[in-house]
């Protein structure tokens, strides 16, 4: 199983111009579309909050995770989403193995975005 780290980039634009509900409308927006892309692949993604999601798949989707901008207008603003994304070993053996992972991952997708990188292969 391929499971990847996904973190919304600048998000909080998105959620400081329209709020904090539409800014969930956008959010489910943006999965919709992620879900299509992902549609012949067997695929499931997965919120942890906020704007960080994991997906998880059988086959290897880094091409489509990569390449994953979501446009949209809103009160004639627009908006352009992309993501940062983490490959994660989640080969985790109990809960602690799974938070140590997630943290890894955020970690990492902070640092990525620092160096305005989108993506990055990371097994453990």
């Amino acid at each position: 199983l391929n499971n990847y780290f996904l973190d919304l980039d600048n998000f909080k634009k998105v959620n400081d111009n329209l709020g904090p509900i539409q800014a969930s409308n956008v959010l489910a927006s943006f999965i919709s579309q992620l879900n299509l892309e992902l549609t012949n692949y067997k695929t499931r993604v997965y919120r942890l909050g906020g704007d960080e999601f994991i997906v998880s798949s059988n086959e290897i989707v880094e091409h489509i995770l990569m390449g994953c901008k979501h446009c949209f207008t809103r009160n004639h603003n627009k908006f352009v989403i992309t993501c940062s994304t983490v490959r994660l070993d989640l080969s985790f053996r109990d809960k602690i193995d799974l938070e140590d992972e997630l943290r890894r991952g955020h970690s990492i997708v902070k640092r990525l975005k620092k160096r305005k990188k989108q993506y990055d292969l990371f097994v453990s």
